[in-house]
């Protein structure tokens, strides 16, 4: 039996000459070719398998981060529109003459609550978000309504007023659980 180290060794021994560049080399440093196609074996099928495959995973990322750049720009569009429409959405929700008194707000800082007073405004909240409250925060709280016409709902909103003119609230922050229990801090 041949031992294939040993042959290798052998090959170190033996030089030859190139018949292209005249140079000396050893039998083992040799690059070998030919004309005549070598046979296919599984081996030749495997690599081409692979290299196709390699090929239509390279499409399917190009396809995938096509529709990611398309995806992220469709949402970057719609965040446009929505925020162009903020502003009349909050000024037609009112009369003319409260409308006015709302633009020298943010439109981002209105917060509709409805019940008992219309809005809340967070006077400084957009400007605020941007440097995550570290530069900038919140000026004022603003409770916004218009003058309601039911008097069961005028005497709620004058309670509501009573209340923070006399200094009686209170800030809490509730943590609700998965399972739905509540707790305050």
């Amino acid at each position: 039996m041949v031992d294939p180290l040993g042959m290798f060794n052998e090959f170190k021994t033996i030089l030859c000459m190139c018949p292209h560049c005249s140079s000396l080399l050893r039998l083992s440093q040799l690059y070998l070719r030919s004309d005549v196609p070598a046979p296919k074996t599984w081996l030749d099928e495997y690599d081409l398998k692979k290299m196709k495959l390699e090929k239509k995973e390279e499409k399917v990322s190009e396809r995938e981060y096509e529709q990611d750049e398309l995806i992220k720009k469709k949402r970057d569009m719609a965040t446009q529109r929505g925020r162009k429409k903020v502003v009349s959405i909050v000024l037609d929700s009112l009369d003319p003459t409260s409308s006015k008194m709302l633009k020298k707000y943010n439109p981002f800082d209105i917060k509709p609550v409805i019940h008992p007073v219309d809005f809340v405004i967070f006077n400084g909240d957009y400007e605020a978000k941007k440097t995550n409250y570290r530069k900038k925060s919140i000026q004022e709280v603003v409770f916004f309504s218009k003058k309601s016409e039911d008097s069961d709902m005028l005497n709620l909103q004058e309670s509501v007023s009573e209340c923070v003119k006399k200094k009686n609230y209170d800030f809490k922050i509730a943590r609700i659980a998965n399972d739905g229990s509540v707790t305050f801090e």
